[in-house]
């Protein structure tokens, strides 16, 4: 699953194209009045959790739509020059598109065009309106935000997630977005607590310093684009105590996330 620094990072290539105007939509099936874009300028782009939005403009200024894009287990974005060879790598073009938008930049070079591609993506159609009420709402429990704060994060999850296993209750994108398997599992093992605690059963501390970890691996991943070093996610070994067989068991309500932990480092009842 893309996490949140990966879609902070596709947020922010997209950003590029901010001002330009759209020439054309393909791709996007699930869109079905592509040709409304046409024309339209892009005006914003921003990042939530693991979603990316691109708002965009009408000709009258009279309306703001947004697109959603949502990259799945694997899917990635890319933006070139409209002259130049598609910047996706050759394993990946086989896959084809999911969406593809040209530019028109308002430049002093005469057809200076870009193109936004992504693979593997899901699209779907929002206002500008939901877009941005989305991005304050959650702007302090983003973890890879600018305006993460950690207590935001620890009042949301003792308030509204008391009764909830801690591995459920940091997969919450409405809770802790942009936090996904890796570094909820990784973080978990850094701050040394066991994933099928409750978060009622967690201390301030303890709580705070899982939310803490999972912050500082999400941004180690948003600076270098690789996720840091694993110490027990799709492990057989403890990387951290150098002997305890990991863990690995399906954990969660509704959606069962597989779940890696050394029952060393990380007691159940420490």
């Amino acid at each position: 699953m893309v996490e949140g620094p990966g879609a902070t990072r596709n947020a922010r290539k997209a950003q590029a194209a901010v001002g330009g105007v759209v020439q054309y939509v393909q791709g996007a099936q699930q869109l079905v009045l592509k040709k409304k874009y046409e024309g339209c300028q892009l005006i914003q782009v921003f990042s939530v959790g693991k979603e990316v939005f691109l708002i965009f403009c009408k000709h009258d200024k009279s309306d703001e739509i947004a697109l959603r894009l949502h990259f799945g287990m694997n899917g990635c974005l890319w933006l070139r020059n409209a002259n130049a060879a598609s910047r996706l790598p050759a394993w990946r073009q086989s896959e084809g598109y999911s969406l593809r938008i040209c530019f028109q930049l308002n430049t002093a070079t005469p057809k200076a065009e870009l193109v936004l591609e992504t693979v593997s993506s899901t699209t779907s159609e929002t206002s500008g309106r939901v877009a941005r009420a989305k991005l304050e709402r959650l702007a302090k429990q983003d973890v890879c935000g600018s305006s993460f704060e950690a207590e935001a994060v620890l009042r949301v999850l003792h308030s509204q997630r008391a009764s909830a296993l801690i591995s459920d209750a940091l997969l919450d994108q409405e809770r802790f977005p942009g936090v996904g398997n890796i570094i909820k599992i990784e973080g978990l093992h850094l701050a040394r607590v066991h994933p099928q605690r409750l978060v009622s059963g967690l201390c301030r501390q303890e709580l705070l310093t899982v939310i803490q970890h999972c912050r500082e691996y999400a941004l180690s991943w948003l600076r270098t684009g690789r996720a840091p070093h694993k110490r027990v996610y799709n492990k057989t070994r403890c990387e951290t105590c150098q002997g305890q067989h990991v863990q690995m068991v399906k954990l969660g309500h509704g959606l069962r996330r597989v779940t890696f932990w050394c029952k060393k480092c990380q007691p159940l009842d420490p």
